[in-house]
């Protein structure tokens, strides 16, 4: 799997810092289409269909529709949705709150409810998809995704620790590379739990757990410094990186 990091930051753009996008390039799969998702149009040619997976409602992981008009000259968008949230993206991409309706795209738009478990068309064959929901509020999906013998697992935006720790692992297991959540730093771990994220070094704990190969510590708050969260993160599990926009992982 070659994965690209469109955007990466967490809660809102700052600084050329952009909100949740991965791109997994030889799959045409998206996930989350936050504001960083205006850098599609640099990585998708001569492509007829990709697929968005969208872990949850949030502004910062659904921003970037307003630009996929620009961003993508493909013929079709499948969007998976969580389950019993299709209606509430239908509204979201209707008038009042957007601009244009997504049904004038110059492209099919399809949303998905997603099941527990299903699979992708994709340039490469079909490739399965396990979810799991997850603790944040309003509700989460983590998704895992099966590609041959390599496995990427992407979960943000949840509380992995605590009482949720071992379902974390379990679903995390021998991933070879697992992209979670670091919002805070461990001296702001009382906001994390207010607030439903995990720490730098929660993720770093989870990924040693899990045995997975690699780290991305992804929706790093704005306001945050990447390398030191990426530090706090490496004193539990070493291969730990923060996830960085414009860089490229061969899974």
């Amino acid at each position: 799997m070659e994965l690209k990091i469109l955007g990466s930051t967490g809660g809102f753009s700052i600084d050329g810092r952009h909100t949740a996008c991965y791109f997994i390039k030889d799959l045409n799969i998206f996930l989350d289409f936050g504001s960083g998702f205006f850098r599609a149009k640099e990585e998708v040619k001569n492509v007829e269909k990709v697929s968005i997976l969208l872990s949850h409602l949030h502004h910062d992981h659904i921003s970037g529709f307003f630009c996929m008009q620009l961003a993508l000259g493909v013929e079709e968008v499948d969007i998976y949705v969580p389950k019993g949230e299709k209606d509430n993206l239908y509204r979201y991409l209707e008038p009042p709150y957007s601009p244009q309706s997504f049904r004038l795209m110059p492209f099919k738009v399809n949303l998905i409810e997603i099941e527990d478990e299903f699979e992708i068309e994709t340039p490469k064959g079909k490739v399965s998809v396990k979810t799991e929901s997850f603790e944040h509020p309003g509700g989460v999906k983590g998704f895992r995704i099966f590609d041959g013998d390599k496995t990427l697992v992407y979960m943000t935006d949840m509380r992995s620790a605590g009482e949720t720790f071992e379902g974390a692992v379990k679903f995390a297991r021998d991933a070879d590379c697992l992209i979670h959540e670091a919002n805070y730093l461990d001296k702001s771990k009382d906001i994390a739990i207010q607030t439903g994220h995990t720490t730098a070094l929660e993720s770093g704990e989870l990924a040693k757990a899990a045995n997975v190969k690699l780290l991305l510590l992804t929706h790093i708050t704005a306001w945050g410094n990447q390398n030191e969260f990426e530090a706090e993160a490496k004193t539990v599990f070493e291969n730990s990186h923060a996830a960085k926009e414009k860089e490229t992982y061969i899974i």
